[in-house]
This record gives structure tokens, sequence and C-alpha cells, in this order.
């Protein structure tokens, strides 16, 4: 039988970020700690990103534990409604480690495949999107993993289609694009901060240098246009666009 160890923190603030790997989670989730979210322990450098992916490797591993258990993993996901009774456990456990803090978060891309295990512990977790053009993601994967651009767009399109559902199925949250523009970015982050009534020192975070911006020339691939299509929807429902009427 488990034990719930979660009273304490039913009054805290908890912010959930959402996106696609290598589509700028990890510098937003940096501005957010920056501006006062704990964030616990997360990686603080690796390989591919020298502020670190601003990851906590217990919900991390545990993700890879629950995508593994249905034959998926990162680049071959599956939603995951129906927690294990040893991951509610788990995530227990973990939620129990931020009690301290006021307002703390995390961020993992996986968690768009399992966010509804999250939500049944944090009713009023408040989730942040952020999303990038998909020809940049697809280039990024294709030089840190081998992938081919084709089949970088498709596990674009299955993160990107979670995070518009969840957006949708939500009745909308703040939705980012990690812009190629430095200014554009920037004006995002600041209403970010804003309407979660955080510090301004997040946008101190964000370093432009570290994020390729040579966009290839891969608009003849089989996906692309889909892609794009849903770039498109994903580009209207960005925090500096009027909002969109959801239905009821």
């Amino acid at each position: 039988m488990s034990v719930s160890v979660l009273a304490p923190n039913k009054d805290k603030r908890v912010i959930v970020v959402l996106g696609m790997h290598r589509s700028g989670t990890s510098a937003m989730t940096g501005c957010l700690e920056a501006a006062g979210v704990f964030l616990g322990d997360t990686n603080h450098y690796t390989f591919d990103n020298v502020k670190g992916n601003r990851e906590s490797k217990r919900i991390m591993t545990m993700h890879n534990d629950m995508l593994s258990r249905v034959g998926a993993s990162w680049l071959d996901p599956k939603t995951v409604e129906k927690w294990l009774p040893v991951h509610t456990v788990l995530r227990d456990l973990i939620i129990d480690t931020y009690d301290k803090a006021p307002v703390w978060g995390f961020k993992d891309p996986r968690t768009l495949f399992m966010l509804a295990g999250w939500l049944e512990a944090l009713p009023t977790a408040e989730m942040v999107g952020i999303f990038r053009h998909p020809f940049f993601v697809a280039e990024s994967l294709h030089k840190r993993n081998k992938f081919a651009h084709d089949a970088g767009l498709s596990l674009w399109m299955q993160y990107n289609r979670k995070l518009m559902e969840h957006y949708l199925k939500g009745n909308g949250f703040p939705v980012l694009e990690f812009s190629a523009n430095d200014a554009e970015f920037n004006k995002q982050l600041s209403l970010l901060l804003a309407e979660l009534k955080l510090s301004d020192d997040g946008a101190t975070f964000f370093d432009s240098s570290l994020r390729q911006n040579e966009l290839p020339k891969i608009e003849d691939s089989a996906i692309a246009q889909e892609a794009l299509a849903l770039y498109g929807e994903l580009q209207a429902i960005r925090i500096d666009q009027p909002p969109i009427a959801l239905a009821s």
C-alpha cells in the first residue's frame, strides 16, 4: 500500500515546462530558475549544452522507465495515461523533496507523454510550453544524433502534437517560441515572467550564442509541409499573439 506524501505541497506553486527536445526547453527552464523557481538537483552541464539541460535525473530516469515498460523511448514515444503503482510512489517521493520551496518546477520533454499522472498529484500545476521551428530541431538532431531529417521532423510532429493537445485540453497556458530573433524571444520571456509573477532576473540566463541558427534547406522533405502547418498553428498561440477562442 502506498502512502501519500503530497499534503504539505497543496498550497505550493508548481510550474511544469512542456516542449520537445532541442527546442529551447533548457533555456526557458534556466530562465525560470533565475527568476526564482526552485528546480532541485539538476544537470548544469551536458556535452551538448554548456549551461546544462536543467533536468532532474530522478524524473528523467522514472520517465525513461515508464516509456520502456510500454515498449517506447524518447525517440519513439507513447502516451502513458495509467501510471503503475511503483511510478506513483516514486512521483510522490520526488514531489516531497520540493516541500520547502514556495515555487518549484521541473522540465523533461518526456513529460508531454505522461502529464496525466503528474496532474493527478498536482492538479493546480501551472504549465508553460515552448516550441521551435521544425527545421532547426531536425538539423539539431541530425548533428547530435545522426538522425535523417525526415526522422527528426517526424519526431518533432509527435512531441508538438502533444503540446498542442495539452494546450487545448488545459484551456490554454503560456506558450513561447524559441525564436531565432533574440529581441523576439526576449520579449516573450518578459511576458512570461510577468504573467507568472516572477522576477525579471530570469531574462539574464539566456545566452543566444549557444543556439545554432542555420536553417537547413529541407522543405522538400516528405513531411516538411505537414510540420510547417503545425508550426503555424503553434505560432498562433504564442504568448505575444492575441488570444484565440478555445472550445469549452
